[in-house]
């Protein structure tokens, strides 16, 4: 069976849009196995959160199918928590295909956010809008407080 992926925007919330393009009565079925997964008549499609939990299941429910997705489509990508962090700096192995959030060290319940330059251009417009998020020019980075110069960011 192939099956469509596409960006959706449903009540303001990015989603993953899903259209069979055969007709599979066993397709229902399996949408509503996976969470949060929806029906929507304005749509015309079902459509899941956009997280990479919730698209690695529904990757594993239709791995023998084709999947055919649009230009616009970005998967999910898994945000890693880095634990045990007792540098000042993020680790300088931290990959460039994925953010990466760090403890703060001076700070508890603070938290540093690396996001590799090639991800800015999809990622910007998230963090911009996390509540509390402060710029520091100096180091390059996004922080909770002005002066986040514990947390210095590679670029």
């Amino acid at each position: 069976m192939d099956i469509l992926v596409s960006s959706v925007n449903w009540e303001n919330t990015p989603r993953i849009g899903i259209k069979n393009l055969q007709f599979d009565s066993n397709f229902p079925v399996k949408m509503r196995q996976i969470g949060n997964a929806l029906w929507s008549p304005e749509l015309r499609c079902w459509h899941l959160p956009h997280k990479s939990d919730t698209w690695q299941q529904f990757r594993q429910l239709f791995e023998a199918d084709t999947l055919i997705q649009k230009p616009d489509f970005k998967e999910p990508v898994l945000i890693q928590e880095k634990e045990n962090l007792v540098d000042t700096e993020i680790d300088t192995a931290s990959p460039l295909d994925k953010i990466t959030l760090s403890p703060h060290p001076k700070e508890s319940g603070k938290m540093c956010i690396h996001v590799p330059k090639p991800m800015l251009p999809a990622y910007l417009p998230i963090v911009k809008n996390m509540h509390g998020r402060r710029w520091n020019p100096e180091h390059l980075i996004f922080g909770s407080t002005p002066d986040e110069s514990e947390c210095k960011i590679r670029q």
